[in-house]
């Protein structure tokens, strides 16, 4: 059985996070297949479904709630731990999220991301797309 603490682990909390196989993908850039083959693989060995698929995403189950509420601290201290190591290396590292607007995500996000990438190659970037009232929201 390969370790939790392995990137299904961290491909799961991304999947329950956002609710979607295909956005969860889209943000940690790789296929949609290899996501749900890696889902299916840690639901055999753990022996319990941990998301509903439905047309519209997914829904966590009792056991995939669990392991979302214990599984994402854990990938989180595990990015900190790595970001705070690679610091003493003087090279930044780590996770920065940033919230755009639609409008302006459409005229920013590939310069931004392909300049982001070139400055900044151990730092992860995710984009998120939301309204401005919910990016405030969420910040809260």
């Amino acid at each position: 059985m390969e370790p939790l603490a392995s990137p299904r682990l961290r491909y799961f909390v991304e999947i329950a996070r956002l609710g979607s196989f295909s956005r969860a993908a889209t943000a940690l850039g790789i296929a949609q297949p290899a996501l749900s083959r890696h889902v299916r693989a840690m639901e055999r060995e753990l022996g319990l479904q941990l998301l509903h698929r439905n047309g519209r995403g997914v829904l966590l189950t009792d056991a995939g709630r669990q392991l979302l509420d214990r599984g994402a601290p854990l990938i989180e201290q595990l990015q900190r731990l790595q970001a705070d190591v690679a610091a003493l290396a003087g090279e930044p590292a780590g996770k920065v999220v940033l919230g755009i607007p639609p409008t302006i995500c459409l005229v920013l996000a590939t310069p931004l991301i392909t300049d982001f990438r070139r400055r900044f190659p151990k730092v992860t970037l995710e984009i998120i797309e939301g309204l401005s009232g919910h990016i405030h929201e969420w910040l809260s």
